[in-house]
Formats: C-alpha cells, sequence, structure tokens
C-alpha cells in the first residue's frame, strides 16, 4: 500500500487503511485485473475513491465484482455509515445466484445508519445483475446517488435495481449515460 511495486492486495485492505474522517484515493491496476468482493467493506465516515485510468492501448479496465458466500445467501458489499465513495473509469458487476434468482435483500452498496451517504460512479461500466447496485435502507437521512458517463448494461433481465429506495427518499442524478 505504499507504492505501486507495494500495493494492497484487496480493496478491502486499501479501504481499512484509510482513517476514520479522512480520505484517500485507491488507485486499481488498469487490466486484466478483476477484483472480488468476497467479504464485506465497512466504511465509516470516510471519503473514498477508487479510480482507474482505462488501459490506453485496449481501453480494458478493471472489474470489481460482487461474490456471494458460498451458499449463495449473502452477497458481499461496501457497508457505508455517514461516508462518500466514487468509482472512477472501472467495470462494477454486481452479483447473480447460479439460478439466476432475484438478491433483494442485498446490495453492492448499502447504507446501514442514519447518517447520510453519498456514492458517484463516474465513467463507468455497471453491469447489473440479481443484486441492487444501492440500497438505501430506513431511516431520515439522505442518500445521494450520481451515475455520470456510464453505460449501465444487465446480465439477467430485469431484476437489479441501480437505486432501491423501497418508501425512503433518495437522491438520484443521472446524465450522459448509456442504458439498456
Amino acid at each position: 500500500g505504499t507504492s505501486s511495486s507495494k500495493p494492497f492486495r484487496t480493496i478491502k485492505a486499501a479501504c481499512d487503511a484509510v482513517p476514520v474522517g479522512g480520505h484517500g484515493t485507491i488507485y486499481l491496476a488498469a487490466t486484466p485485473y478483476i477484483y472480488d468482493l468476497d467479504g464485506d467493506i465497512f466504511l465509516r465516515n470516510k471519503t473514498v475513491y477508487i479510480r482507474c485510468e482505462a488501459n490506453a492501448a485496449t481501453g480494458d479496465r478493471p472489474t470489481i465484482r460482487q461474490k456471494l458466500n458460498a451458499d449463495e445467501s449473502v452477497a458481499y458489499g461496501f457497508f457505508m455509515q455517514g461516508s462518500e465513495v466514487t468509482f472512477c473509469y472501472c467495470t462494477i458487476e454486481t452479483a447473480t445466484r447460479s439460478d439466476g434468482s432475484a438478491i433483494n435483500t442485498h446490495s453492492l452498496i448499502k447504507r446501514v445508519d442514519h447518517m447520510g451517504i453519498e456514492v458517484g460512479l463516474l465513467f463507468c461500466d455497471i453491469i447489473l445483475g440479481a443484486t441492487n447496485l444501492v440500497t438505501r435502507s430506513t431511516g431520515t437521512a439522505s442518500i445521494w446517488l450520481q451515475i455520470y458517463g456510464s453505460t449501465i448494461t444487465r446480465s439477467v433481465p430485469s431484476l437489479g435495481y441501480l437505486l432501491h429506495a423501497a418508501s425512503q427518499p433518495a437522491i438520484f442524478g443521472v446524465s450522459n449515460n448509456v442504458l439498456p
């Protein structure tokens, strides 16, 4: 984590290194890397930017792929409390069970308290599986989801949502995206 020749092995380790109340930028190696989220990442009062420049020769981007536990009952992801996370120039892929069924109670990014969060996706490729991208839990705090210049596709028809807010208020801003 101290240089490009000594990187953290996981996104979780890099996020954990950002101090509470602090800011950090995590640079992902471009290709052909897939970063599996095979455990939960807790962001509490942190601002984290996860970014990569696409491979100039191929245009390839690293993929952050949400994984499921062994019995496919839990989808791992980011649990956020009073935090901000922004993804830039990467591919984000939400999980799908092996049978293709919905996992509506889980999402890649979850708000777990009564403090607001902000989520940004800038120039990303978003692949929606059977899991939601962002879920807003109950409570009165705000959630901001901003998606700009991204391409959104589905790996499973009509299951995962970009934002699942139930009956709770949320701020959802989108611009210059390509939709399925």
